[in-house]
C-alpha cells in the first residue's frame, strides 16, 4: 500500500525527468553531426572548444573527455548534466512526498499503526529507486535513438552498458542515502511549532 503511494507521488516527476534527460540526449545527438561537420580537422576543433567551454562550467558538470567524438560530447553534455537534473527531482521528491503525507494526515496514521520507520523508509525510497530507475533507461534509449539516427553506429552492447551502469549506480547511492541521515528523535519533532 505504501509503496503504490509512492510510486503514485514519483510518477510525474519520473515522467518529466525521463522526457527531460531523453529529449536532451536526442537532441545533443542530432545536433552534434550539423554542429561539428564532416572533416576530421572540424571535429578537432569543435573539441578543443568544448574541452575550453568544459573547464568554464566545471563547477556544474565534470570535464569533457574526447568531445570531439559523439560519445564523448554526450557523454559530457547529456550525462554531465544528469545529476543535477536528477538531484533536483530527489530533492523536490524528499521534501514534498513527506510534507504531503503530513498535511493529509497520513504520516501520523501511518506511523501509529504499527508499520516501522524503517518499512516506510524502505518503502518510500524503493518507490523513487523504482522511479529514477525508470527515468534513466527511458532517457538512455531516448539517447541511443539520437545516436543512431546521427549516424552513429555503435553495438547495443554498448547502450545496454549505459543503461545497466547508470541505474545500478543511482539505484546504490539512492539506496544507501535514506540509511546514512540519523534519525530525529521524536522530542524534536513534537517541540516544533505547526503553523496553521
Amino acid at each position: 500500500m505504501m509503496f503504490r503511494i509512492g510510486w503514485r507521488f514519483h510518477r510525474t516527476g519520473m515522467i518529466s525527468t525521463a522526457a527531460i534527460g531523453g529529449l536532451n540526449g536526442m537532441l545533443q545527438s542530432l545536433g552534434y553531426k550539423a554542429i561539428v561537420g564532416n572533416s576530421e580537422a572540424a571535429r578537432q576543433q569543435f573539441g578543443l572548444q568544448m574541452q575550453v567551454l568544459g573547464r568554464q562550467v566545471s563547477y556544474l558538470v565534470p570535464l569533457p573527455v574526447h568531445p570531439e567524438t559523439l560519445a564523448g560530447y554526450v557523454q559530457w553534455r547529456v550525462f554531465g548534466f544528469f545529476p543535477l537534473i536528477f538531484g533536483f527531482w530527489a530533492l523536490m521528491a524528499g521534501s514534498g512526498v513527506i510534507r504531503g503525507d503530513e498535511e493529509r494526515g497520513l504520516l501520523e496514521l501511518w506511523l501509529a499503526s504499527r508499520i516501522s520507520r524503517a518499512r516506510f523508509t524502505a518503502a518510500r525510497s524503493g518507490a523513487f529507486v523504482i522511479a529514477v530507475g525508470g527515468a534513466i533507461v527511458v532517457a538512455c534509449i531516448l539517447t541511443a535513438f539520437g545516436a543512431n539516427a546521427a549516424g552513429d553506429r555503435s553495438t547495443p552492447s554498448t547502450h545496454i552498458r549505459c543503461i545497466s551502469s547508470r541505474t545500478t549506480f543511482v539505484a546504490i547511492a539512492l539506496s544507501i542515502s535514506p540509511a546514512a541521515a540519523p534519525p530525529m528523535p521524536s522530542a524534536t519533532m513534537n517541540s516544533v511549532p505547526r503553523i496553521r
